[in-house]
C-alpha cells in the first residue's frame, strides 16, 4: 500500500466526530480516566523493601580507607607514617606487609621514615626480604 500523509489523520477526525456529536458522554469517559489514573493500586504480590536496603554498606567506608590507605603506603610512605601510622596508630597496611606487629611498625615510621638525621637506622629484616620485590605484588588488595 503506497503511503498516504493522510491515514494517521482519519482516526482523529473520527474520534473528534464522535466527541462532538456527545460531548456529555466524552467528558464522562474523560473524568473516569482520570480517577483511574489517581487511584493509588498497588500491584498484586508487591514487596516493598525495607529501610536497610537504602542504607550504605557497613564494611565500604573501611574497605574505601583501606584502598586509600595502600595507595598512600604505595605512593608516598613517608605521608603514610605521618598521616596515618603515627598521627593515628593505623598501621596496618604495612603491618600486613611486612608481617610485623604495630610497634614495631611505628618504631620504623618515627626512626627511619621521618627523621632527619643523616645517620642510618636500623631497618626491620621483613622490609630487607621484600627490598626487590614491587610494590604492586606486596599490595594486592
Amino acid at each position: 500500500m503506497p503511503y498516504s500523509p493522510f491515514l494517521h489523520i482519519s482516526p482523529r477526525i473520527d474520534s473528534e466526530v464522535k466527541r462532538l456529536q456527545n460531548i456529555a458522554g466524552w467528558r464522562r469517559e474523560q473524568t473516569e480516566k482520570l480517577k483511574k489514573g489517581r487511584d493509588p493500586s498497588i500491584p498484586a504480590g508487591f514487596d516493598f523493601n525495607s529501610v536497610s536496603d537504602f542504607t550504605p554498606n557497613a564494611g565500604a567506608a573501611q574497605k574505601i580507607q583501606m584502598r586509600k590507605d595502600k595507595r598512600m603506603a604505595r605512593d608516598d610512605p613517608a605521608r603514610y607514617c605521618a598521616d596515618r601510622c603515627v598521627a593515628t596508630g593505623n598501621c596496618e597496611i604495612w603491618e600486613e606487609m611486612f608481617e610485623m606487629a604495630a610497634d614495631e611498625v611505628q618504631a620504623f615510621c618515627t626512626g627511619c621514615v621521618l627523621s632527619e638525621e643523616e645517620e642510618p637506622c636500623d631497618v626491620p629484616e621483613k622490609f630487607m626480604e621484600n627490598a626487590g620485590k614491587d610494590s604492586w605484588e606486596l599490595l594486592r588488595p
